[in-house]
């Protein structure tokens, strides 16, 4: 059985803990992105922005549709409710 080269295992070691933590940060840097795309939609120099007010309204009237639908059906028991 050859001799353990503990260097070349530490460099391999390293190599992969830069490896994880370079896949860490580009996962954190895609979620940072993700958050500036959607809070750009709300943007108030985005000239295409989303109304809050308007879209608040249609959320609102979309929960109440859902509920009553839900309603007909018998509405939620208590075990269906998350």
């Amino acid at each position: 059985m050859g001799k353990l080269n503990f260097g070349r295992i530490f460099t391999q070691m390293k190599e992969k803990k830069m490896t994880q933590e370079k896949a860490d940060l580009i996962n954190a840097l895609i979620e940072v992105e993700e958050q500036i795309d959607e809070i750009w939609e709300y943007h108030p120099e985005n000239p295409n922005r989303t109304d809050v007010e308007s879209k608040f309204l249609d959320l609102q009237r979309t929960a109440i549709l859902l509920q009553a639908q839900i309603d007909e059906l018998g509405g939620i028991d208590k075990d269906e409710w998350m």
